[in-house]
């Protein structure tokens, strides 16, 4: 009995100092650390406008409403001064960005024009623009909203109406312009009607491409151009092929005439097609009428292909899209 009673003691102490270890907090690994908290993901960028469009703003120094244009949420800016001329606009001093002339206007008082103030319409209110051209005057698209103009100190805000950097006054104002988006039509984005190299008669409107500084892309192939886009076989330049057109018989496609819709030519003119000239594009950075100045042969720009070209001296309707300002007014 007393044997029984030994071996049962043994047992239960065995058993408790069993529990005891396996509940014993020195032997236990740590506990590992907590993970850490996920970063929040950025704030996205607001959704670019579909194409390009034009938006309102009343200049208080000619006291008309100007249309802005801008393409993937970029403002072209003036630094070229062709660049305008190609899409049949002009450069306003105050915003230093291509507008085209709308209906005229009655700043609102409220807004100090002496102070290069506009009344905003994204912002609905006065806002003094940043009427120094330099890098920082223009907000950056590529920002997130409120941040676009996060590089100029004097002028924090965007003024997303212009593209220009400002800086808000406090004062509300209502904009007696229209506040509605309006497509810009297709005779602003450059198309021309390029005879087909095989039947002259047939022919497909192209529209003219450019990079931000306004300068073409010459090619000898459509290997050059972006997937896209095409090499035209006449201008030789990078383009996007539009609708099917028939080219003016007036304009000598053996001669490499096109009819010219842009507002300087609007004619048959004669194509730079010698790839070797190194003065065969325009120099989007010169003057106007001296684009095409080291071009002896061929004198002029045609800012509807940027390639320098020469009068043929026929009067022509442009197949595609008309080049005219009242299309944009129709709009």
């Amino acid at each position: 009995m007393k044997l029984v009673q030994v071996v049962g003691l043994l047992v239960a102490c065995g058993i408790s100092m069993s529990l005891q270890g396996c509940g014993s907090s020195s032997n236990s690994p740590p506990s590992p650390p907590p993970l850490p908290p996920p970063e929040p993901e950025p704030p996205a960028p607001p959704p670019a406008p579909p194409g390009p469009v034009m938006t309102q703003f009343c200049s208080p120094q000619a006291s008309t409403c100007y249309a802005e244009f801008y393409n993937d949420r970029k403002y072209p800016s003036c630094a070229g001064s062709l660049l305008c001329d190609q899409i049949d606009l002009f450069c306003d001093p105050l915003t230093q960005t291509c507008v085209a002339v709308m209906d005229s206007c009655i700043p609102p008082p409220l807004c100090d024009a002496a102070n290069n103030e506009i009344c905003s319409p994204y912002n609905k209110g006065c806002m003094q623009l940043d009427a120094v051209e330099s890098p920082s005057q223009h907000c950056d698209m590529n920002m997130t909203i409120d941040h676009e103009c996060d590089h100029n100190k004097e002028h924090p805000d965007c003024d997303l109406t212009t593209g220009v950097c400002g800086k808000l006054t406090g004062k509300a104002c209502e904009s007696p312009c229209s506040n509605s988006e309006h497509p810009v039509p297709d005779w602003a984005l450059n198309q021309v009607c390029s005879p087909d190299s095989k039947n002259p008669n047939l022919g497909t409107c192209y529209q003219e491409t450019h990079d931000e500084q306004g300068n073409h892309a010459s090619c000898a192939s459509s290997k050059t151009c972006k997937s896209n886009e095409l090499c035209d076989p006449l201008t030789k330049t990078c383009v996007v092929p539009k609708d099917s057109c028939t080219p003016p018989p007036q304009c000598d496609a053996k001669n490499n005439e096109i009819c010219s819709p842009s507002p300087q030519q609007l004619g048959c003119v004669q194509v730079d097609t010698n790839l070797e000239s190194p003065s065969r594009l325009c120099d989007m950075q010169a003057p106007s009428r001296m684009a095409c100045a080291k071009n002896k042969e061929y004198p002029l720009c045609d800012s509807s292909t940027g390639v320098c070209v020469k009068l043929a001296g026929k009067a022509c309707k442009p197949p595609c899209q008309s080049s005219s300002s009242q299309d944009l007014l129709a709009v």
